[in-house]
């Protein structure tokens, strides 16, 4: 987990198609049970077409992909990224 949070913390709002047709909007104003639900609660609630999220601006530098180390340094991995993820 980043600085910012999970996807699901940043998540503002998704439109969901549920079991019986319906279409609807769930967010902290809108639905809010089911806002709850998407969020962590499994994947019975319906079906999820659409998600917006906060967005952060981040750089200049962004860094991803898989990085592999020894075993025997682990403790130390992930210290540093845990100390260069704060920044």
């Amino acid at each position: 987990m980043g600085k910012f949070g999970t996807a699901t913390d940043n998540l503002v709002e998704a439109q969901v198609v549920t079991a019986d047709g319906r279409i609807l909007r769930a967010s902290e104003d809108e639905n809010e049970d089911l806002f709850w639900a998407i969020r962590g609660g499994g994947g019975n609630f319906g079906v999820v077409t659409e998600f917006t999220y906060q967005l952060y601006a981040v750089g200049p530098v962004v860094t991803g992909g898989f990085c592999f180390w020894p075993l025997e340094t682990g403790l130390e991995v992930f210290q540093t990224f845990r100390d260069l993820s704060a920044i």
